[in-house]
This record gives structure tokens, sequence and C-alpha cells, in this order.
């Protein structure tokens, strides 16, 4: 047929590939690049599509880390500490510092976060301010776990492994992440070494290490400074070490090398029967004469003031002061954290402390002031107002409840050597209803030892103000010094003395007393589990946040703590070593040493943050019935956080 094809052909003849078999041949290539295409357009979609996804997620990370910043912010602005504290994790190298005020003030500024990276469950967030019209950039971490973003100290994993590097005037440690610096630094340190030494340096002092570490913490170990870390300080907008970190190295290097004087604050008068001066009895100019001695590279300016700075800016004039800071001052950043100092000083010995002094300076698990004294407040009473009834006179170990019906019969009885008794207990303080408060602690019998370690709660002080009304009101067994004016009730007590069965007073005034009219002494009630609920007010001394001279006013504040209180105030020495030394025990007459022996094992000291919870005007208005003693309880245990 004309229509079929003959295929066969001579293939010797003719070399050349159909066109049929060359079709062939590309079609492999051709679905090989569809292929490749094909997962060339889905590897890049897929790597769009995850890093998207990455952006995505990153910038979730941002906006929540950003949105626990910003309440931290709103906190401290708000003076909020329950709020700020609950949005970092706990612990005691976190809450102190926070409390400075160059960390306030970053609060402060409203930071925003410009990046963030994750590293397991925590997050390195870079953070952006402004202060003073410059812009600062550090790092913050937090930690992520579900749908909770807390603040937390520190990343381990960040920083890397610390490392060493040898100059000229010793040794740098610093960081892994912070190697780029390193060479800097230590050049800085010895151009300012050698300028400081130029003029006047300690040169005994080097060589010397300093640390550039991750925390916060400075050091009084010899030969060691220690730093934190430019990306904790503030880097510069290029992402440099700003003014701030080299600043505050320069400040370092000048308190450890050079001689200074230090100016510290004492009270107007030491000899004063009332606050402020009240707890101030310490000769700090025999001090300071014998502390320049064996110190003259530290010289000490006293200062007389009459009472704290109302306002904390006052308080730039002085690196310390000898009174006890109140708790809106540490809470405002403006007392240092001494616990740093105290952990790394090897002549510093907190064991030879009484432990019951000591935590009357300690808040949060930190040391805010330096122990030097505390005094103990008696209960003492007229022998012939219990002989004129022929009731038994008090002995130690009696109980509230004891008290409280001596104080009742006596008032009834109403005789008193030939006077009309208008008063069975008196006391012009606070310290009955301390001590009150410190009984109502039911928890604290399971403790074994004394003092009892915890608070005061709500309760313990409204039942303390409660049991007020009650022998005020009711029974009128107690004088209302609330209703009186300032004046007046500071001298309620000698006013009332011979009209009074049972008063608190101060052993100081044990012979006064004495001369005129035979009197008995006691510790304060107890309960059937322990002997004394005594109260146990602490004095010290504190530094302040804005000394450049720290170190040098930590070896002045630490020799205080071993210099003695003037013995006739009959203070209790901080340090048993100094009560060993000074006979104090010994040498008091023999009708106090007796009580004040049966209290101190068992009293308790009046915590920094418990000072300010009674008030003449919120008992007032308790008596008044203007607060209820829960309103006034829940009353002063506020105070302000952040407070400029």
């Amino acid at each position: 047929m004309d229509d079929q094809f003959d295929w066969q052909f001579d293939e010797s003849k003719d070399e050349r590939p159909s066109s049929h078999s060359f079709r062939r041949s590309l079609s492999p290539l051709r679905n090989f690049g569809i292929t490749a295409a094909f997962i060339t357009i889905f590897i890049v979609g897929g790597w769009a599509f995850l890093h998207r996804r990455e952006e995505r997620y990153t910038q979730m990370l941002v906006e929540a880390a950003q949105s626990t910043l910003d309440m931290m912010s709103a906190a401290v602005l708000d003076g909020d500490g329950e709020i700020f504290f609950a949005l970092q994790e706990p612990g005691p190298e976190m809450f102190a510092a926070q409390l400075t005020a160059s960390t306030l003030d970053f609060f402060r500024a409203r930071p925003t976060i410009s990046n963030i990276e994750q590293s397991g469950t925590l997050l390195h967030a870079n953070t952006v301010w402004e202060e003073n019209g410059q812009a600062y950039q550090r790092v913050l971490f937090f930690s992520h776990e579900g749908n909770r973003i807390q603040q937390t100290a520190s990343d381990p994993v960040y920083w890397g492994a610390e490392k060493q590097l040898k100059t000229s005037w010793g040794q740098l440690a610093y960081l892994e992440r912070d190697e780029l610096w390193a060479g800097e630094i230590a050049n800085f340190a010895a151009d300012e070494i050698k300028n400081l030494c130029s003029a006047s340096c300690q040169e005994r002092k080097l060589p010397l290490t300093l640390k550039i570490g991750s925390g916060y913490v400075p050091t009084a170990e010899p030969g060691h400074i220690q730093l934190s870390s430019p990306r904790l300080l503030g880097l510069d907008e290029a992402g440099r070490p700003s003014d701030r970190f080299w600043q505050l190295l320069e400040q370092y290097l000048t308190d450890y090398l050079t001689p200074t004087t230090i100016r510290f604050a004492v009270p107007s008068d030491p000899f004063c029967d009332v606050e402020p001066c009240y707890f101030q009895r310490i000769d700090y100019e025999a001090a300071a004469e014998i502390f320049m001695a064996e110190n003259p590279d530290i010289q000490v300016e006293l200062v007389t003031i009459e009472s704290l700075p109302p306002q904390p800016q006052e308080l730039l004039a002085y690196d310390g002061a000898a009174f006890t800071p109140t708790i809106e001052m540490i809470a405002a950043g403006r007392v240092v954290d001494l616990t740093p100092f105290m952990q790394s000083d090897p002549d510093f010995d907190h064991a030879d402390f009484y432990e019951q002094i000591w935590q009357g300076a300690v808040w949060q698990e930190h040391l805010w002031m330096m122990p030097q004294a505390a005094r103990i407040p008696l209960i003492y009473y007229h022998r012939s107002a219990f002989q004129s009834i022929e009731q038994e006179e008090p002995l130690i170990g009696w109980t509230w409840s004891e008290m409280e019906e001596d104080a009742a019969n006596l008032v009834g009885a109403q005789i008193l050597t030939g006077d009309l008794l208008t008063w069975g207990l008196l006391d012009q303080s606070f310290n009955i209803l301390y001590a009150f408060a410190f009984h109502n602690q039911n928890q604290c019998p399971v403790f074994e030892s004394r003092p009892c370690p915890l608070s005061l709660q709500d309760e313990d002080i409204a039942a303390a103000l409660d049991w007020y009304i009650r022998l005020t009101g009711e029974e009128k067994v107690i004088p209302d010094a609330s209703v009186l004016p300032r004046e007046k009730r500071e001298r309620l007590l000698i006013n009332s003395l011979f009209k009074t069965a049972i008063w608190v007073d101060e052993p100081l005034y044990y012979e006064h007393r004495t001369a005129m009219f035979p009197m008995g002494i006691v510790p304060f009630p107890g309960s059937d589990q322990f002997d004394s609920n005594t109260p146990l007010w602490v004095m010290g001394s504190f530094i302040s946040q804005d000394s450049e001279r720290p170190l040098a006013t930590w070896q002045w504040l630490k020799f205080l703590s071993s210099w003695p209180p003037m013995p006739h105030y009959r203070l209790v020495p901080a340090r048993s070593s100094v009560s060993q030394e000074t006979n104090f025990w010994t040498r008091l007459p023999r009708e106090l040493t007796e009580p004040m022996r049966a209290a101190f094992p068992f009293a308790r000291p009046v915590h920094l943050d418990e000072r300010a919870i009674f008030s003449w005007p919120t008992i007032r208005a308790v008596v008044q019935g203007e607060l209820t003693p829960q309103q006034a309880a829940q009353e002063g245990q506020k105070f302000s956080w952040f407070r400029e």
C-alpha cells in the first residue's frame, strides 16, 4: 500500500540521530529540570515560610518580654513593689540588684526591647533606653516557661567561660562574651592606675585582680575589684562600653587605691532621751580618732545632724550615717546592700555577732546596716504598791494574764505610798504593743529556739491594738497616750511616775529611779512556752548609695561594729567579743543583771520593716473608731517603694 512506510535504514550509511531519538534524550533532562525547579521552589518557599514563622515567633517573644518589662516599669513608677518583684524569679541576688538608684532609673526610663534570642527556656533581650539625653543599651534575661515570662538574674550560657589576661598592674578576669573589650579595659585600668599613682596611691595594694563579671555585687576581698560587665551597666549606641562603665571603673579604682576622707553623719545630741537620737549612744569622736590612727589612708569627717534627711537627695552629702535607715530609704535604692562586703571580707566575722542583734539589721535576707548595739527595755514596778495590797511581786517568767491581773488589782486598790494610784501600767513608747504582738504570734511556739524568725502579721498587730483599746478604754488600766500632744507624751512617764504601779523603762535609769523609791525589775511577760517577749531595738550605721567611697566607708562601719557603746547607757554590744572585753554582763548592777540576762536570749528584734508599724496618729484613729484594728494593722504594714 502506498501509505505504508518502510522504517528500516542502513545505520552505517546515515549516522545522524533522528529527531525522535533527540526528543527522547531530552525528556529526562527536562524532567530533572522541572523536578529541580520544583524542589528549589519548595525549599525556597519552605525556607521563606519557616523564616516568616521564625520572625513571627521572635516578634511574639519580643512582645511578650516587652509586656513584662512595661509592667515592671509601670510598677516602679507607681511604687508597687509587690507587682515589680512578682515579675522576677525569686532570689536574693536579683532582689538586691534591683534596689539601686541606677537600676530604678533604668526602669523609670521605660526601656524597650530591640532584639531577643532564645536559649532553651531563657531569653536574652537587648534593651535600649535614654537617660539625660544619652542613648544606652544593655542585656536583660528572662525565663520563658509556658505563658509565663519573668526577669531572671543571668544565663551562664550567654556569658561563656571565664578568661584571664595578665597585665602590668595585675590580672584582668573577664567572661568570653566580653573578650572583644578585654585589651581596652586593661589599657584603661593601666592608664588610670598610672594617673592615680603619679599623685598619691597605695602601691602596696598592687598587683590587683580586676574582675568584670555577670553579677551586680562588689567585693571587699583584698587585692580584688569586682565590676559588672558593660553589657549590664550599659553600652552606647554603637554597642561599645559606655561612659557609665568607664566612670564606674574609674571610681572603683580610685576607691581602692587612693587615700580619702569620708563624710559621716552622726546624731546631734547623743545624750537626749527622745528620738531620733534615742538609739545613738556611741562616742563617735573617740572611735574616729582610733580608726584614723589605724587606717591613715582613710580620714573620717563627722557631720552632726539632728535626724535623717527628709529628702533622700540630701544624703548626697554623706558617705554614710549613724542612723537606722528607714524601710522607705532601702526600698528607694538609697542604701547600699552590705551583704557582698560582709561575705567577701575575710576580716569580718559574722559569727561574732549576737544573732538576735544581727537579725535586727537584716531585711529580705540582706544586711542593710552594720549592727553596733541594741537597747533592751524592761518592766519596772513600785514594790510598795504590791506590798500595800499584800500582792506577790512579779517574778521572771510571769505571763501576760498575770501582769494584767496585777495592774487591775493595783488600780482597784488605788493606794500607793499615800498618793492616789492612777494607772496600773504605763508605756510612753510602743514597746508594750510590740511585746504583745510578738506574744500573739501563734505559729512561733513550733520553733524550738528564740527569737521567733517569723515576721509580724496583720492579726498580731490587730491583737495588740485590741488589747490597747481594752486596757485604756474599758478597764482604764493604761493611760491613752495617743490623745496627748508630742511634748506631753514624751514627758508622760516623768509626770506620772509616782502614780503608776508598773511601767516600761530603760536600764539606763535604774539608779535614778531607785533613788526615788524602792522598785523591782523584770523582763516583759511571756507565755507558757517562753519566758519573755522583750522587743529589741538594734542601732547601727549604713552606707549611702550615693557614696563614691563605699569600700572605705565599709572599713569604717566594720570598725564601728567592734567599738563599745558608752557604758552608762547599758546598750548590749552587737558583738559577743566586745561584751566579753568590756565585761558588759558582769559590770551591770546586781538588780539589773538577772532580768537582762533572762530577757536577752528570748528578745525579738524589731525588724527594719516593722519599725513604723505603730504610730500615735493611727492608734488615735483606732481609739476614736475611725479605723478598725485590722485596718490599722494593714496600714502599718504598708510602705512606699521606689520613691525618689
